[in-house]
C-alpha cells in the first residue's frame, strides 16, 4: 500500500519541482531586465529570451570584428609576399603599399571592440587594484562615462568623414585610384563597434555588475600568478 501511494504522489512531486525551477528562471530573467521593461509588464520568459538574443548578437558582432581584423593582417602578409616575389621576377605590384596601409588601418580599428571585450587593451591598474570593491565600481563607471562621451564624438567624426568622401568623390593618389570612402568604412565600423562595446560595459557598470573586460583581466592575472 505504501509503495502504491508513493507511486501515485511521485508525478505530482516531480511536477512541483519543475514549476519551482521555471519560477526561479523567470525570476532571474525578470531581475535581469531594466526597470522600464519591468514597468511595461513583460513576462520573465519574454525578457529572458530577449536578453539571450541580444547577448548572442553582441557576441557575434565582436567575434566578426575580430575575425575581419585577422583577415586584414593576412591580406597585409599576402601583399608583402607578392611584392617581394614580384621584385625577384621584375614584376611591380601596383599600389601594394597603399593597399597594405588600408588593410593595416582596417585591422587596427576592427579589432578594437573585440580586444576591449576580451580585456586585451593595456590598462595601468597599479592604483585602482588597491581600491575596495565599491570605490572601484564608481571609478569604473566614471571612466566608462568619459570614454563613452569621447567615443560618441569620434564615431560621429568617422561616419561624417566617410559620408563626405563619398559625397565629394575623393579618390586616392597612386597607380590604382581608390575611392577613399572604401578604406575609410572599416575605420568607421570599427569605431562604432568599440562605441557599442563601451556602451555595453557602461550599462553593466551602472547596474552594479563587473564589466567583461575586468573579468578577463582578473582571469589573466590569476594565470600569470
Amino acid at each position: 500500500m505504501i509503495r502504491k501511494k508513493l507511486t501515485l504522489f511521485l508525478p505530482a512531486i516531480k511536477k512541483s519541482s519543475r514549476n519551482k525551477k521555471r519560477l526561479n528562471v523567470r525570476r532571474t530573467a525578470y531581475e535581469a531586465c531594466t526597470p522600464p521593461v519591468r514597468f511595461l509588464g513583460y513576462q520573465g520568459r519574454h525578457c529572458y529570451h530577449e536578453v539571450t538574443i541580444m547577448n548572442t548578437i553582441k557576441e557575434k558582432c565582436y567575434q566578426c570584428s575580430g575575425l575581419l581584423s585577422g583577415l586584414c593582417i593576412v591580406a597585409i602578409t599576402l601583399l608583402l609576399l607578392a611584392q617581394i616575389i614580384g621584385r625577384l621576377f621584375g614584376i611591380i605590384v601596383p599600389s601594394a603599399g597603399d593597399f597594405a596601409g588600408y588593410a593595416l588601418a582596417a585591422s587596427t580599428f576592427l579589432g578594437l571592440a573585440y580586444t576591449f571585450k576580451e580585456g586585451g587593451h593595456i590598462r595601468v591598474t597599479l592604483v585602482i587594484q588597491r581600491f575596495s570593491p565599491f570605490p572601484r565600481k564608481i571609478q569604473e563607471a566614471v571612466i566608462l562615462t568619459l570614454s563613452l562621451a569621447l567615443l560618441c564624438f569620434l564615431s560621429y567624426a568617422c561616419v561624417s568623414m566617410v559620408y563626405e568622401s563619398y559625397s565629394y568623390g575623393d579618390v586616392s593618389y597612386g597607380y590604382i585610384p581608390v575611392p577613399l570612402w572604401i578604406p575609410q568604412t572599416p575605420v568607421a565600423v570599427g569605431m562604432v563597434a568599440l562605441n557599442l562595446a563601451v556602451l555595453d560595459a557602461w550599462v553593466m557598470a551602472l547596474r552594479g555588475k563587473t564589466p567583461t573586460y575586468s573579468q578577463h583581466e582578473e582571469a589573466l592575472a590569476l594565470e600569470e600568478i
